[in-house]
């Protein structure tokens, strides 16, 4: 599964996620291939973005904040 990242909230979406269309949110990042959220918003985490959180959308069962 492909997952973005917000690189102003943090937030970690879903490509099907409408807040993870880059050309509608100019600060959505690419983040990776990964099996489950809690994964990306693990590597998010490794890659410096430390207050990342899954979407409430599209990550309900990571999303804590």
């Amino acid at each position: 599964m492909t997952f973005y990242i917000n690189n102003v909230t943090h937030e970690v979406h879903k490509s099907s996620c409408d807040y993870a269309k880059p050309t509608k949110y100019p600060n959505i990042v690419y983040l990776g291939e990964y099996d489950y959220p809690y994964e990306a918003v693990a590597a998010a985490k490794k890659k410096g973005y430390h207050n990342a959180d899954g979407c409430a959308y599209c990550c309900p069962q990571s999303h804590t904040k």
